[in-house]
């Protein structure tokens, strides 16, 4: 493992909106406190390992719409046309370079956006050079404070070897998040999940032999989602948001870790996978970001029923 302390470039960006970066990081900060970014003029990628290994999420999101408008005070997300594209020109430099940070403990990160009023602040970047590669050392937040005077933060990076679980290849990740053309396909909206989520906190301990999953059996009318407790059921709405040209023409049952299920999120999921393959995977839009979830699929003989945890 080689390393140089040495600054070899520094990246500044102006008007990054600072709120949207902290939102995002949240998402990954859900699965892990320990958190893999990838930065270039771009796209700006994150991936998260949750404790089982069983799930991973990424989430993407293109360089230039975490640069606020000039023109606008507000958060709004840039609209990709290219007046404004010309007008962001100046405040994000044209080329950036492609390099990594990691952050150890993204709880305590937050604690570094927290302190900034507003939502516009300036970031800066500090690269080293690691194996050939480029990578964060640091970053400088600089913006206002709650009560108004000029505040800058530094934050100290770690390094990839504190990182438990590390990729290599962004890239691969977001191919392997990618539905096969093969795939069936199915919606779950933001407040079914959250009610399956719910039905989880508040009845798996119900029971003490209850599973650790969650089964799904899905045909082309009805979605029915159980473990041995509950038993739910929604109708299978595939005439809306509908992503991939295959939907459900032949039963799908699987198992999911609820602990995975949990660290989705609550946005609106498309959710892709058949019987022939171990993946099942959840595709929804944050914003102007795509998030992807991967969960490997659990035989009911792959836990003890008394080693559950939820």
């Amino acid at each position: 493992f080689k390393m140089s302390n040495k600054i070899i470039e520094t990246i500044n960006i102006k008007n990054f909106n600072l709120p949207l970066f902290g939102n995002l990081l949240n998402q990954a900060i859900s699965v892990t406190p320990q958190l893999m970014l990838e930065f270039n003029d771009d796209m700006l990628k994150s991936c998260s390992f949750s404790q089982t290994k069983s799930l991973i999420k990424l989430w993407t999101i293109p360089s230039k719409n975490l640069i606020l408008n000039p023109k606008n005070n507000s958060v709004d997300i840039l609209e990709d046309n290219l007046d404004l594209t010309k007008e962001i020109s100046e405040f994000i430099p044209e080329k950036i370079p492609n390099f990594n940070f990691y952050i150890l403990k993204g709880d305590l990160f937050k604690n570094y956006i927290g302190v900034f009023s507003g939502e516009v602040v300036d970031l800066s970047f500090n690269l080293i050079e690691v194996d050939g590669k480029k990578q964060a050392s640091s970053i400088i937040i600089k913006g206002k404070s709650e009560s108004g005077a000029p505040l800058e933060t530094e934050f100290v990076l770690t390094t990839e070897e504190l990182i438990t679980n590390k990729i290599s290849d962004f890239q691969e990740i977001l191919n392997e998040c990618t539905p096969a053309k093969d795939m069936f396909e199915f919606l779950l909206h933001s407040k079914q999940i959250i009610e399956i989520r719910g039905l989880i906190k508040k009845l798996h301990k119900s029971s003490v032999d209850n599973t650790a999953f969650l089964t799904f059996t899905v045909t082309e009318n009805k979605i029915h989602i159980k473990d041995k407790v509950f038993s739910l059921e929604f109708d299978n709405d595939t005439s809306k948001n509908i992503l991939n040209k295959n939907v459900v023409s032949e039963p799908l049952i699987f198992n999911v870790l609820k602990s995975d299920f949990i660290l989705i999120g609550d946005h609106n999921f498309n959710i892709f996978t058949s019987n022939d393959t171990q993946k099942v995977i959840f595709g929804s839009k944050y914003g102007n970001s795509i998030i992807w979830c991967m969960s490997t699929k659990i035989s009911e003989n792959s836990f003890n029923q008394n080693d559950n945890d939820d």
